[in-house]
């Protein structure tokens, strides 16, 4: 085949074309920036349009090198860049969420919760308007429910709303206003209408007394009105004879009012504590004088009691007379010491005593021409009827001396022969027979 050389302008325009097809896509040069292709003219205009042809194919090739060179350094960014504050999207909200002061409840889905809501063993009602969580009283179908004001639970059982004390029903229902006994946080209290009752009430035949929070006490004594009254452990007031009160008896007057100080029972003093009105046991010292009062109160008379290592003598009314320590013996003055007895035979507590410088003396001593007889362990004289070794009865006076002859025991007579053995059976005194019993030697009269 035949080459055939083409025309010069044809070639111009093949170059010119390129260029144009390239500059637009490459680098978006508008087909407007290009002038429409030139009409015929003059040879020297030919020729100029030639050497700008071949200026033009130059800088093609320059073009196409930097395009070359740009796609190979990275390619052109075509995605739009997204805003920061877009791309980051808001948290979902989920449970309890407080928001300007109120209560919501928002799903897992974020949704904010509407009516009915039960958690953790309580019920909540978020309105459903709002989607906030109820709190105070709200009417619901035609029924009337509390909600605490502190964490908007449902009532289900007696509860204070809004300051009145109300009974509920397990469904939250309304019930009414609560009246009697109310038991809450260890305390009892007396409800009326719905409101905790102070000061007295007489309930059941009982009176009670609560505070000025409402409390009724119990197991207290307690100042009313300028007078003590004794409430056992159930707050019932003790009222006319003994009550317990503090683990404390305390003796009540038929209004209620405690006595305190010497009270007489029966024939049986106690003391009552004038402070607070409680029965005294023990040893208590009242106008310089100790008196001892028993386990059940009652005041020791004519007996001896232990009062630390001494041991002590209280007379017919109830006063420490005598302190003995060891064999030491002291007179009781009110004063801690005491005084010294005088000497010789001397009758104090029980029986008589034979003391020498305070000091209690033991066995058989002559006093006044005579022996007396003494306990070797309590110092105290021997006296009445005794048993010896020698199998005979013998009798001694209180003041511990053997005695002979005719003697009046309780009603009955016994003789007792010169050595103070008691004789029984038939026996002649006097030019006169008698029948003395043989086991108990009292003489028999009639028949």
């Amino acid at each position: 085949m035949k080459r055939v050389a083409l025309p010069k302008r044809c070639f111009v325009s093949f170059v010119v074309s390129l260029v144009v097809v390239v500059s637009v896509t490459c680098f978006g040069v508008p087909v407007s920036a290009w002038a429409q292709e030139p009409e015929q003219g003059s040879v020297g205009e030919q020729q100029a349009l030639e050497t700008q042809a071949v200026s033009d194919e130059q800088e093609v090739s320059e073009q196409q090198d930097v395009v070359a060179s740009s796609n190979t350094v990275s390619e052109p960014q075509t995605e739009l860049s997204v805003p920061q504050q877009e791309s980051q999207k808001q948290p979902v909200l989920v449970g309890w969420q407080e928001q300007d002061g109120k209560l919501f409840y928002y799903n897992q889905d974020g949704t904010a919760h509407t009516g009915w809501l039960y958690i953790n063993n309580h019920w909540y009602w978020a309105d459903p308007a709002t989607a906030q969580i109820a709190k105070g009283w709200r009417f619901i179908n035609n029924v009337w429910y509390w909600f605490s004001y502190q964490d908007a639970t449902m009532a289900d059982a007696r509860s204070n709303a809004g300051g009145t004390w109300c009974d509920f029903a397990s469904s939250g229902a309304w019930i009414g206003y609560a009246s009697g006994w109310d038991f809450s946080d260890g305390a009892w209290y007396w409800l009326e209408n719905g409101t905790r009752c102070s000061g007295w009430k007489y309930i059941h035949n009982t009176w009670y007394w609560m505070d000025a929070k409402g409390v009724c006490i119990q197991d207290q004594v307690r100042e009313i009105n300028g007078k003590k009254y004794a409430f056992d452990t159930s707050g019932a007031m003790g009222q006319n004879g003994w009550c317990v009160a503090e683990g404390s008896w305390c003796l009540a007057t038929e209004s209620g009012a405690l006595k305190s100080g010497w009270q007489k029972l029966k024939g049986i003093w106690y003391w009552l504590d004038p402070g607070n009105c409680k029965m005294r046991t023990g040893w208590v010292d009242l106008n310089d004088a100790s008196y001892f009062l028993e386990d059940s109160g009652a005041m020791a008379a004519s007996c001896w009691r232990q009062k630390g290592k001494q041991l002590c003598w209280l007379d017919g009314s109830g006063r420490m007379t005598i302190m003995r320590e060891g064999n030491q013996v002291r007179f009781a003055n009110g004063l801690a010491e005491g005084v010294l007895p005088p000497d010789g035979l001397t009758k104090f507590g029980d029986g008589w005593f034979y003391l020498v410088n305070g000091t209690i003396q033991y066995g058989a001593h002559t006093i006044n021409g005579k022996t007396h007889l003494f306990d070797t362990t309590t110092g105290k004289a021997i006296c009445g009827w005794q048993y010896s070794q020698d199998s005979n009865y013998y009798y001694y006076s209180e003041q511990g001396v053997l005695c002979t002859g005719w003697v009046q025991d309780k009603g009955a007579w016994y003789y007792l022969n010169s050595n103070g053995q008691m004789l029984t059976g038939w026996q002649q005194v006097g030019g006169k027979w008698y029948y003395l019993n043989p086991s108990s030697g009292r003489m028999h009269t009639g028949w």
